[in-house]
C-alpha cells in the first residue's frame, strides 16, 4: 500500500468518527424510549452509526481510498442537509399546529368548557405529535393534575414541541397568578401566530439566498461534465489517484464545508440551530 493510499484510508477513518453520532443522554436508559413507545430513530430516520458508514464505504475502497473518502463526505454532507431541512418542515407543522390547538383553547374556553374540554377538542383539531400530548394533558386534568405540568412533560426534545413549550408557560402563569385562562391563552395564540407570520417571512426572503447555495453546490459537478463533454477527462484525473486524488478530496472537501457553512447560516438566520 503506497503512502497516500495509507493516508486516504486514514482520513475514511477519520470521516466515519466524524458520521459517528454524539451519544444522547437518554440512550443510556433506553426504557424511557422503550415506555414512550419511541424508537432510536430521529424524525423517522434510523441514525446511523460511525462503523456503518465506514462498512457503506468499504466496497468503494477497490476505487481508491480517496473515492471512498469522497463518498463518505458528500453522503454525510447530504444527510445533514436532509436532516435540517426535515426538523424546518416538523418546526413549520409544529407552529401550525400549536396555533389550531391555541385558537380551539381560546375560543372554547371563552365559550364557557372546562379545561378538559377545551383540550380535548383542541387534540382532535391539532396534529401530531401535539395532539397526544394534549390529549394526556387533558386526561391528566381530568384526574386533579396541573395542566401545566401535563404539557411540560410531554414536551420532548423534538422541534415541533417547541410551540407547546409556550402554551405550558402561559397556562401555568395563569395557574400561578389567578389569572383568567382565556385570556392568558388567547395572548398566547396571539404569539405563536405571530411567530408562524414571522417564519413564513424570514423563509420567503432566504428562498433566494438557499436557491443560490444549491447552484454553488451543483457548478463543481457541472464543471466536470462540461470538461467530461470537451474529451479533457476530468474523471478519469481524479479517479487514477495520486495528484488526482487529492485534488478529489480536497474539491469534495470545500464543497461539502461551503455546503455546511452555508445552511448553517441559513438555519441561523430561521432559528432552526
Amino acid at each position: 500500500m503506497t503512502q497516500v493510499s495509507m493516508t486516504a484510508g486514514a482520513l475514511l477513518l477519520a470521516a466515519a468518527v466524524w458520521g459517528w453520532p454524539a451519544p444522547s443522554p437518554r440512550d443510556r436508559i433506553p426504557e424511557l424510549d422503550a415506555a414512550a413507545g419511541r424508537s432510536g430513530s430521529r424524525g423517522g430516520v434510523v441514525t446511523l452509526p460511525g462503523w456503518a458508514w465506514f462498512l457503506a464505504a468499504a466496497p468503494l475502497l477497490l476505487a481508491g481510498p480517496h473515492v471512498a473518502l469522497a463518498a463518505v463526505m458528500v453522503a454525510r454532507t447530504a444527510m445533514s442537509l436532509v436532516g435540517q431541512a426535515r426538523k424546518r418542515r416538523e418546526l413549520d407543522a409544529g407552529t401550525a399546529s400549536a396555533a389550531r390547538a391555541a385558537e380551539v383553547l381560546a375560543a372554547d374556553l371563552r365559550a364557557g368548557a372546562t379545561p378538559v374540554a377545551a383540550l380535548t377538542a383542541a387534540a382532535e383539531e391539532a396534529g401530531q405529535p401535539l395532539a397526544g400530548a394534549l390529549a394526556e394533558a387533558a386526561s391528566r386534568a381530568r384526574l386533579g393534575g396541573s395542566v401545566s405540568a401535563a404539557l411540560e412533560r410531554a414536551v420532548e426534545d423534538a422541534p415541533a414541541m417547541l410551540e407547546l413549550r409556550r402554551l405550558a408557560a402561559a397556562w401555568r402563569v395563569a395557574e400561578t397568578h389567578g389569572l383568567r385562562l382565556a385570556d392568558v391563552i388567547d395572548h398566547g395564540r396571539g404569539d405563536v401566530v405571530a411567530r408562524r407570520a414571522h417564519r413564513s417571512r424570514t423563509a420567503a426572503a432566504l428562498a433566494g439566498p438557499r436557491v443560490t447555495m444549491l447552484i454553488l453546490m451543483a457548478l463543481p459537478v457541472l464543471g466536470v461534465a462540461m470538461g467530461q463533454a470537451l474529451g479533457a477527462g476530468p474523471v478519469g484525473f481524479l479517479f487514477a489517484g495520486s495528484l488526482g486524488g487529492v485534488v478529489l478530496i480536497v474539491g469534495v472537501g470545500l464543497t461539502c464545508a461551503g455546503a455546511l457553512w452555508g445552511n448553517r447560516i441559513l438555519a441561523t438566520a430561521e432559528g432552526t440551530r
